[in-house]
């Protein structure tokens, strides 16, 4: 009788977020937007620049899911592309906390 393998080590370990362990980013995101009084046409142009199969590389997100930039470096470019629903510039003030402010845990 062969004994079964043992332990072995992990080299990676894959979660999905947002929708399964939290609730979806997606319901997050919309009430940030009226919270912050965020364009969301702006929001949303900005996501496919950054996020497209067509979006370069180095685009802010994968620089900041990479530590190249900090949360404070990513607010101030994320906020350089938003515009307010005012027609308003809005201040880089912990835009990404509040981006995911709402999500929770899934029960």
């Amino acid at each position: 009788m062969q004994q079964p393998p043992g332990p072995t080590a992990a080299d990676a370990v894959v979660f999905d977020y947002g929708g399964v362990l939290t609730t979806p980013v997606r319901d997050s995101i919309t009430a940030w937007l009226e919270r912050g009084g965020i364009d969301p046409v702006s929001f949303s142009g900005t996501l496919k620049a950054w996020l497209s199969r067509s979006a370069p590389e180095g685009t802010p997100i994968h620089r900041l899911e990479t530590g190249e930039l900090s949360s404070a470096e990513s607010d101030a470019l994320l906020a350089a592309e938003l515009v307010g629903a005012n027609g308003q510039p809005l201040p880089p003030m912990d835009l990404l906390k509040g981006l995911f402010a709402d999500m929770r845990p899934t029960r």
